[in-house]
């Protein structure tokens, strides 16, 4: 699995956010090829591919950490999703040595082998929303605190993470029907 956190002396956001768009370019070219038939002929393209997406990949986890520091929280969710990516298009490449479907964009896999609808399992999506969410609270926190705490910030529905209203209760399944 992947790391998130970054080390030290990595790139500064900056150069994060100009190492997104080459990333993003070289997993579509990789997805591209992937979404196509097995070729002898293309497996050293895809291995190329993989290699150059994963050292890009790597560098954007080395400023993880920094990001974060700077308060920028969209480049450190792009990390995220190129690191998801990635992992997803791994699985896609091993699939697609084997001459096996590998799925396409926004579908699933008509053999039933491939968890993946979008791209993104169901388990994915929920870590995303949940992740979204506490980013929405604390940037929400940041601004009240900024604000001088009086008016102004509104909690969001469901906003309990850190506070003192019980996180429990932001997770309180629907009354059922009897």
């Amino acid at each position: 699995m992947s790391q998130l956190g970054g080390a030290p002396g990595g790139p500064s956001p900056e150069e994060v956010e100009r190492r997104i768009a080459r990333c993003t370019e070289v997993m579509d070219q990789l997805a591209g090829i992937l979404a196509m038939d097995f070729s002898p002929d293309l497996s050293e393209v895809v291995t190329m591919l993989s290699i150059d997406a994963q050292s890009e990949v790597n560098l954007l986890q080395s400023g993880a950490e920094e990001c974060l520091s700077q308060g920028r929280f969209d480049l450190f969710e792009n990390i995220a999703t190129a690191s998801f990516r990635l992992e997803d298009l791994q699985g896609k490449l091993e699939r697609w040595k084997q001459g096996l479907p590998t799925g396409s964009v926004g579908g699933v896999s008509g053999l039933g082998g491939d968890m993946m609808a979008g791209g993104m399992s169901d388990d994915e999506r929920a870590a995303r929303a949940l992740a979204a969410q506490f980013e929405e609270e604390d940037r929400a926190a940041a601004a009240a605190a900024a604000g001088g705490g009086g008016g102004g910030a509104q909690a969001s529905p469901g906003s309990m993470h850190g506070s003192d209203h019980g996180a429990a209760s932001a997770f309180q399944a629907p009354p059922q029907m009897s």
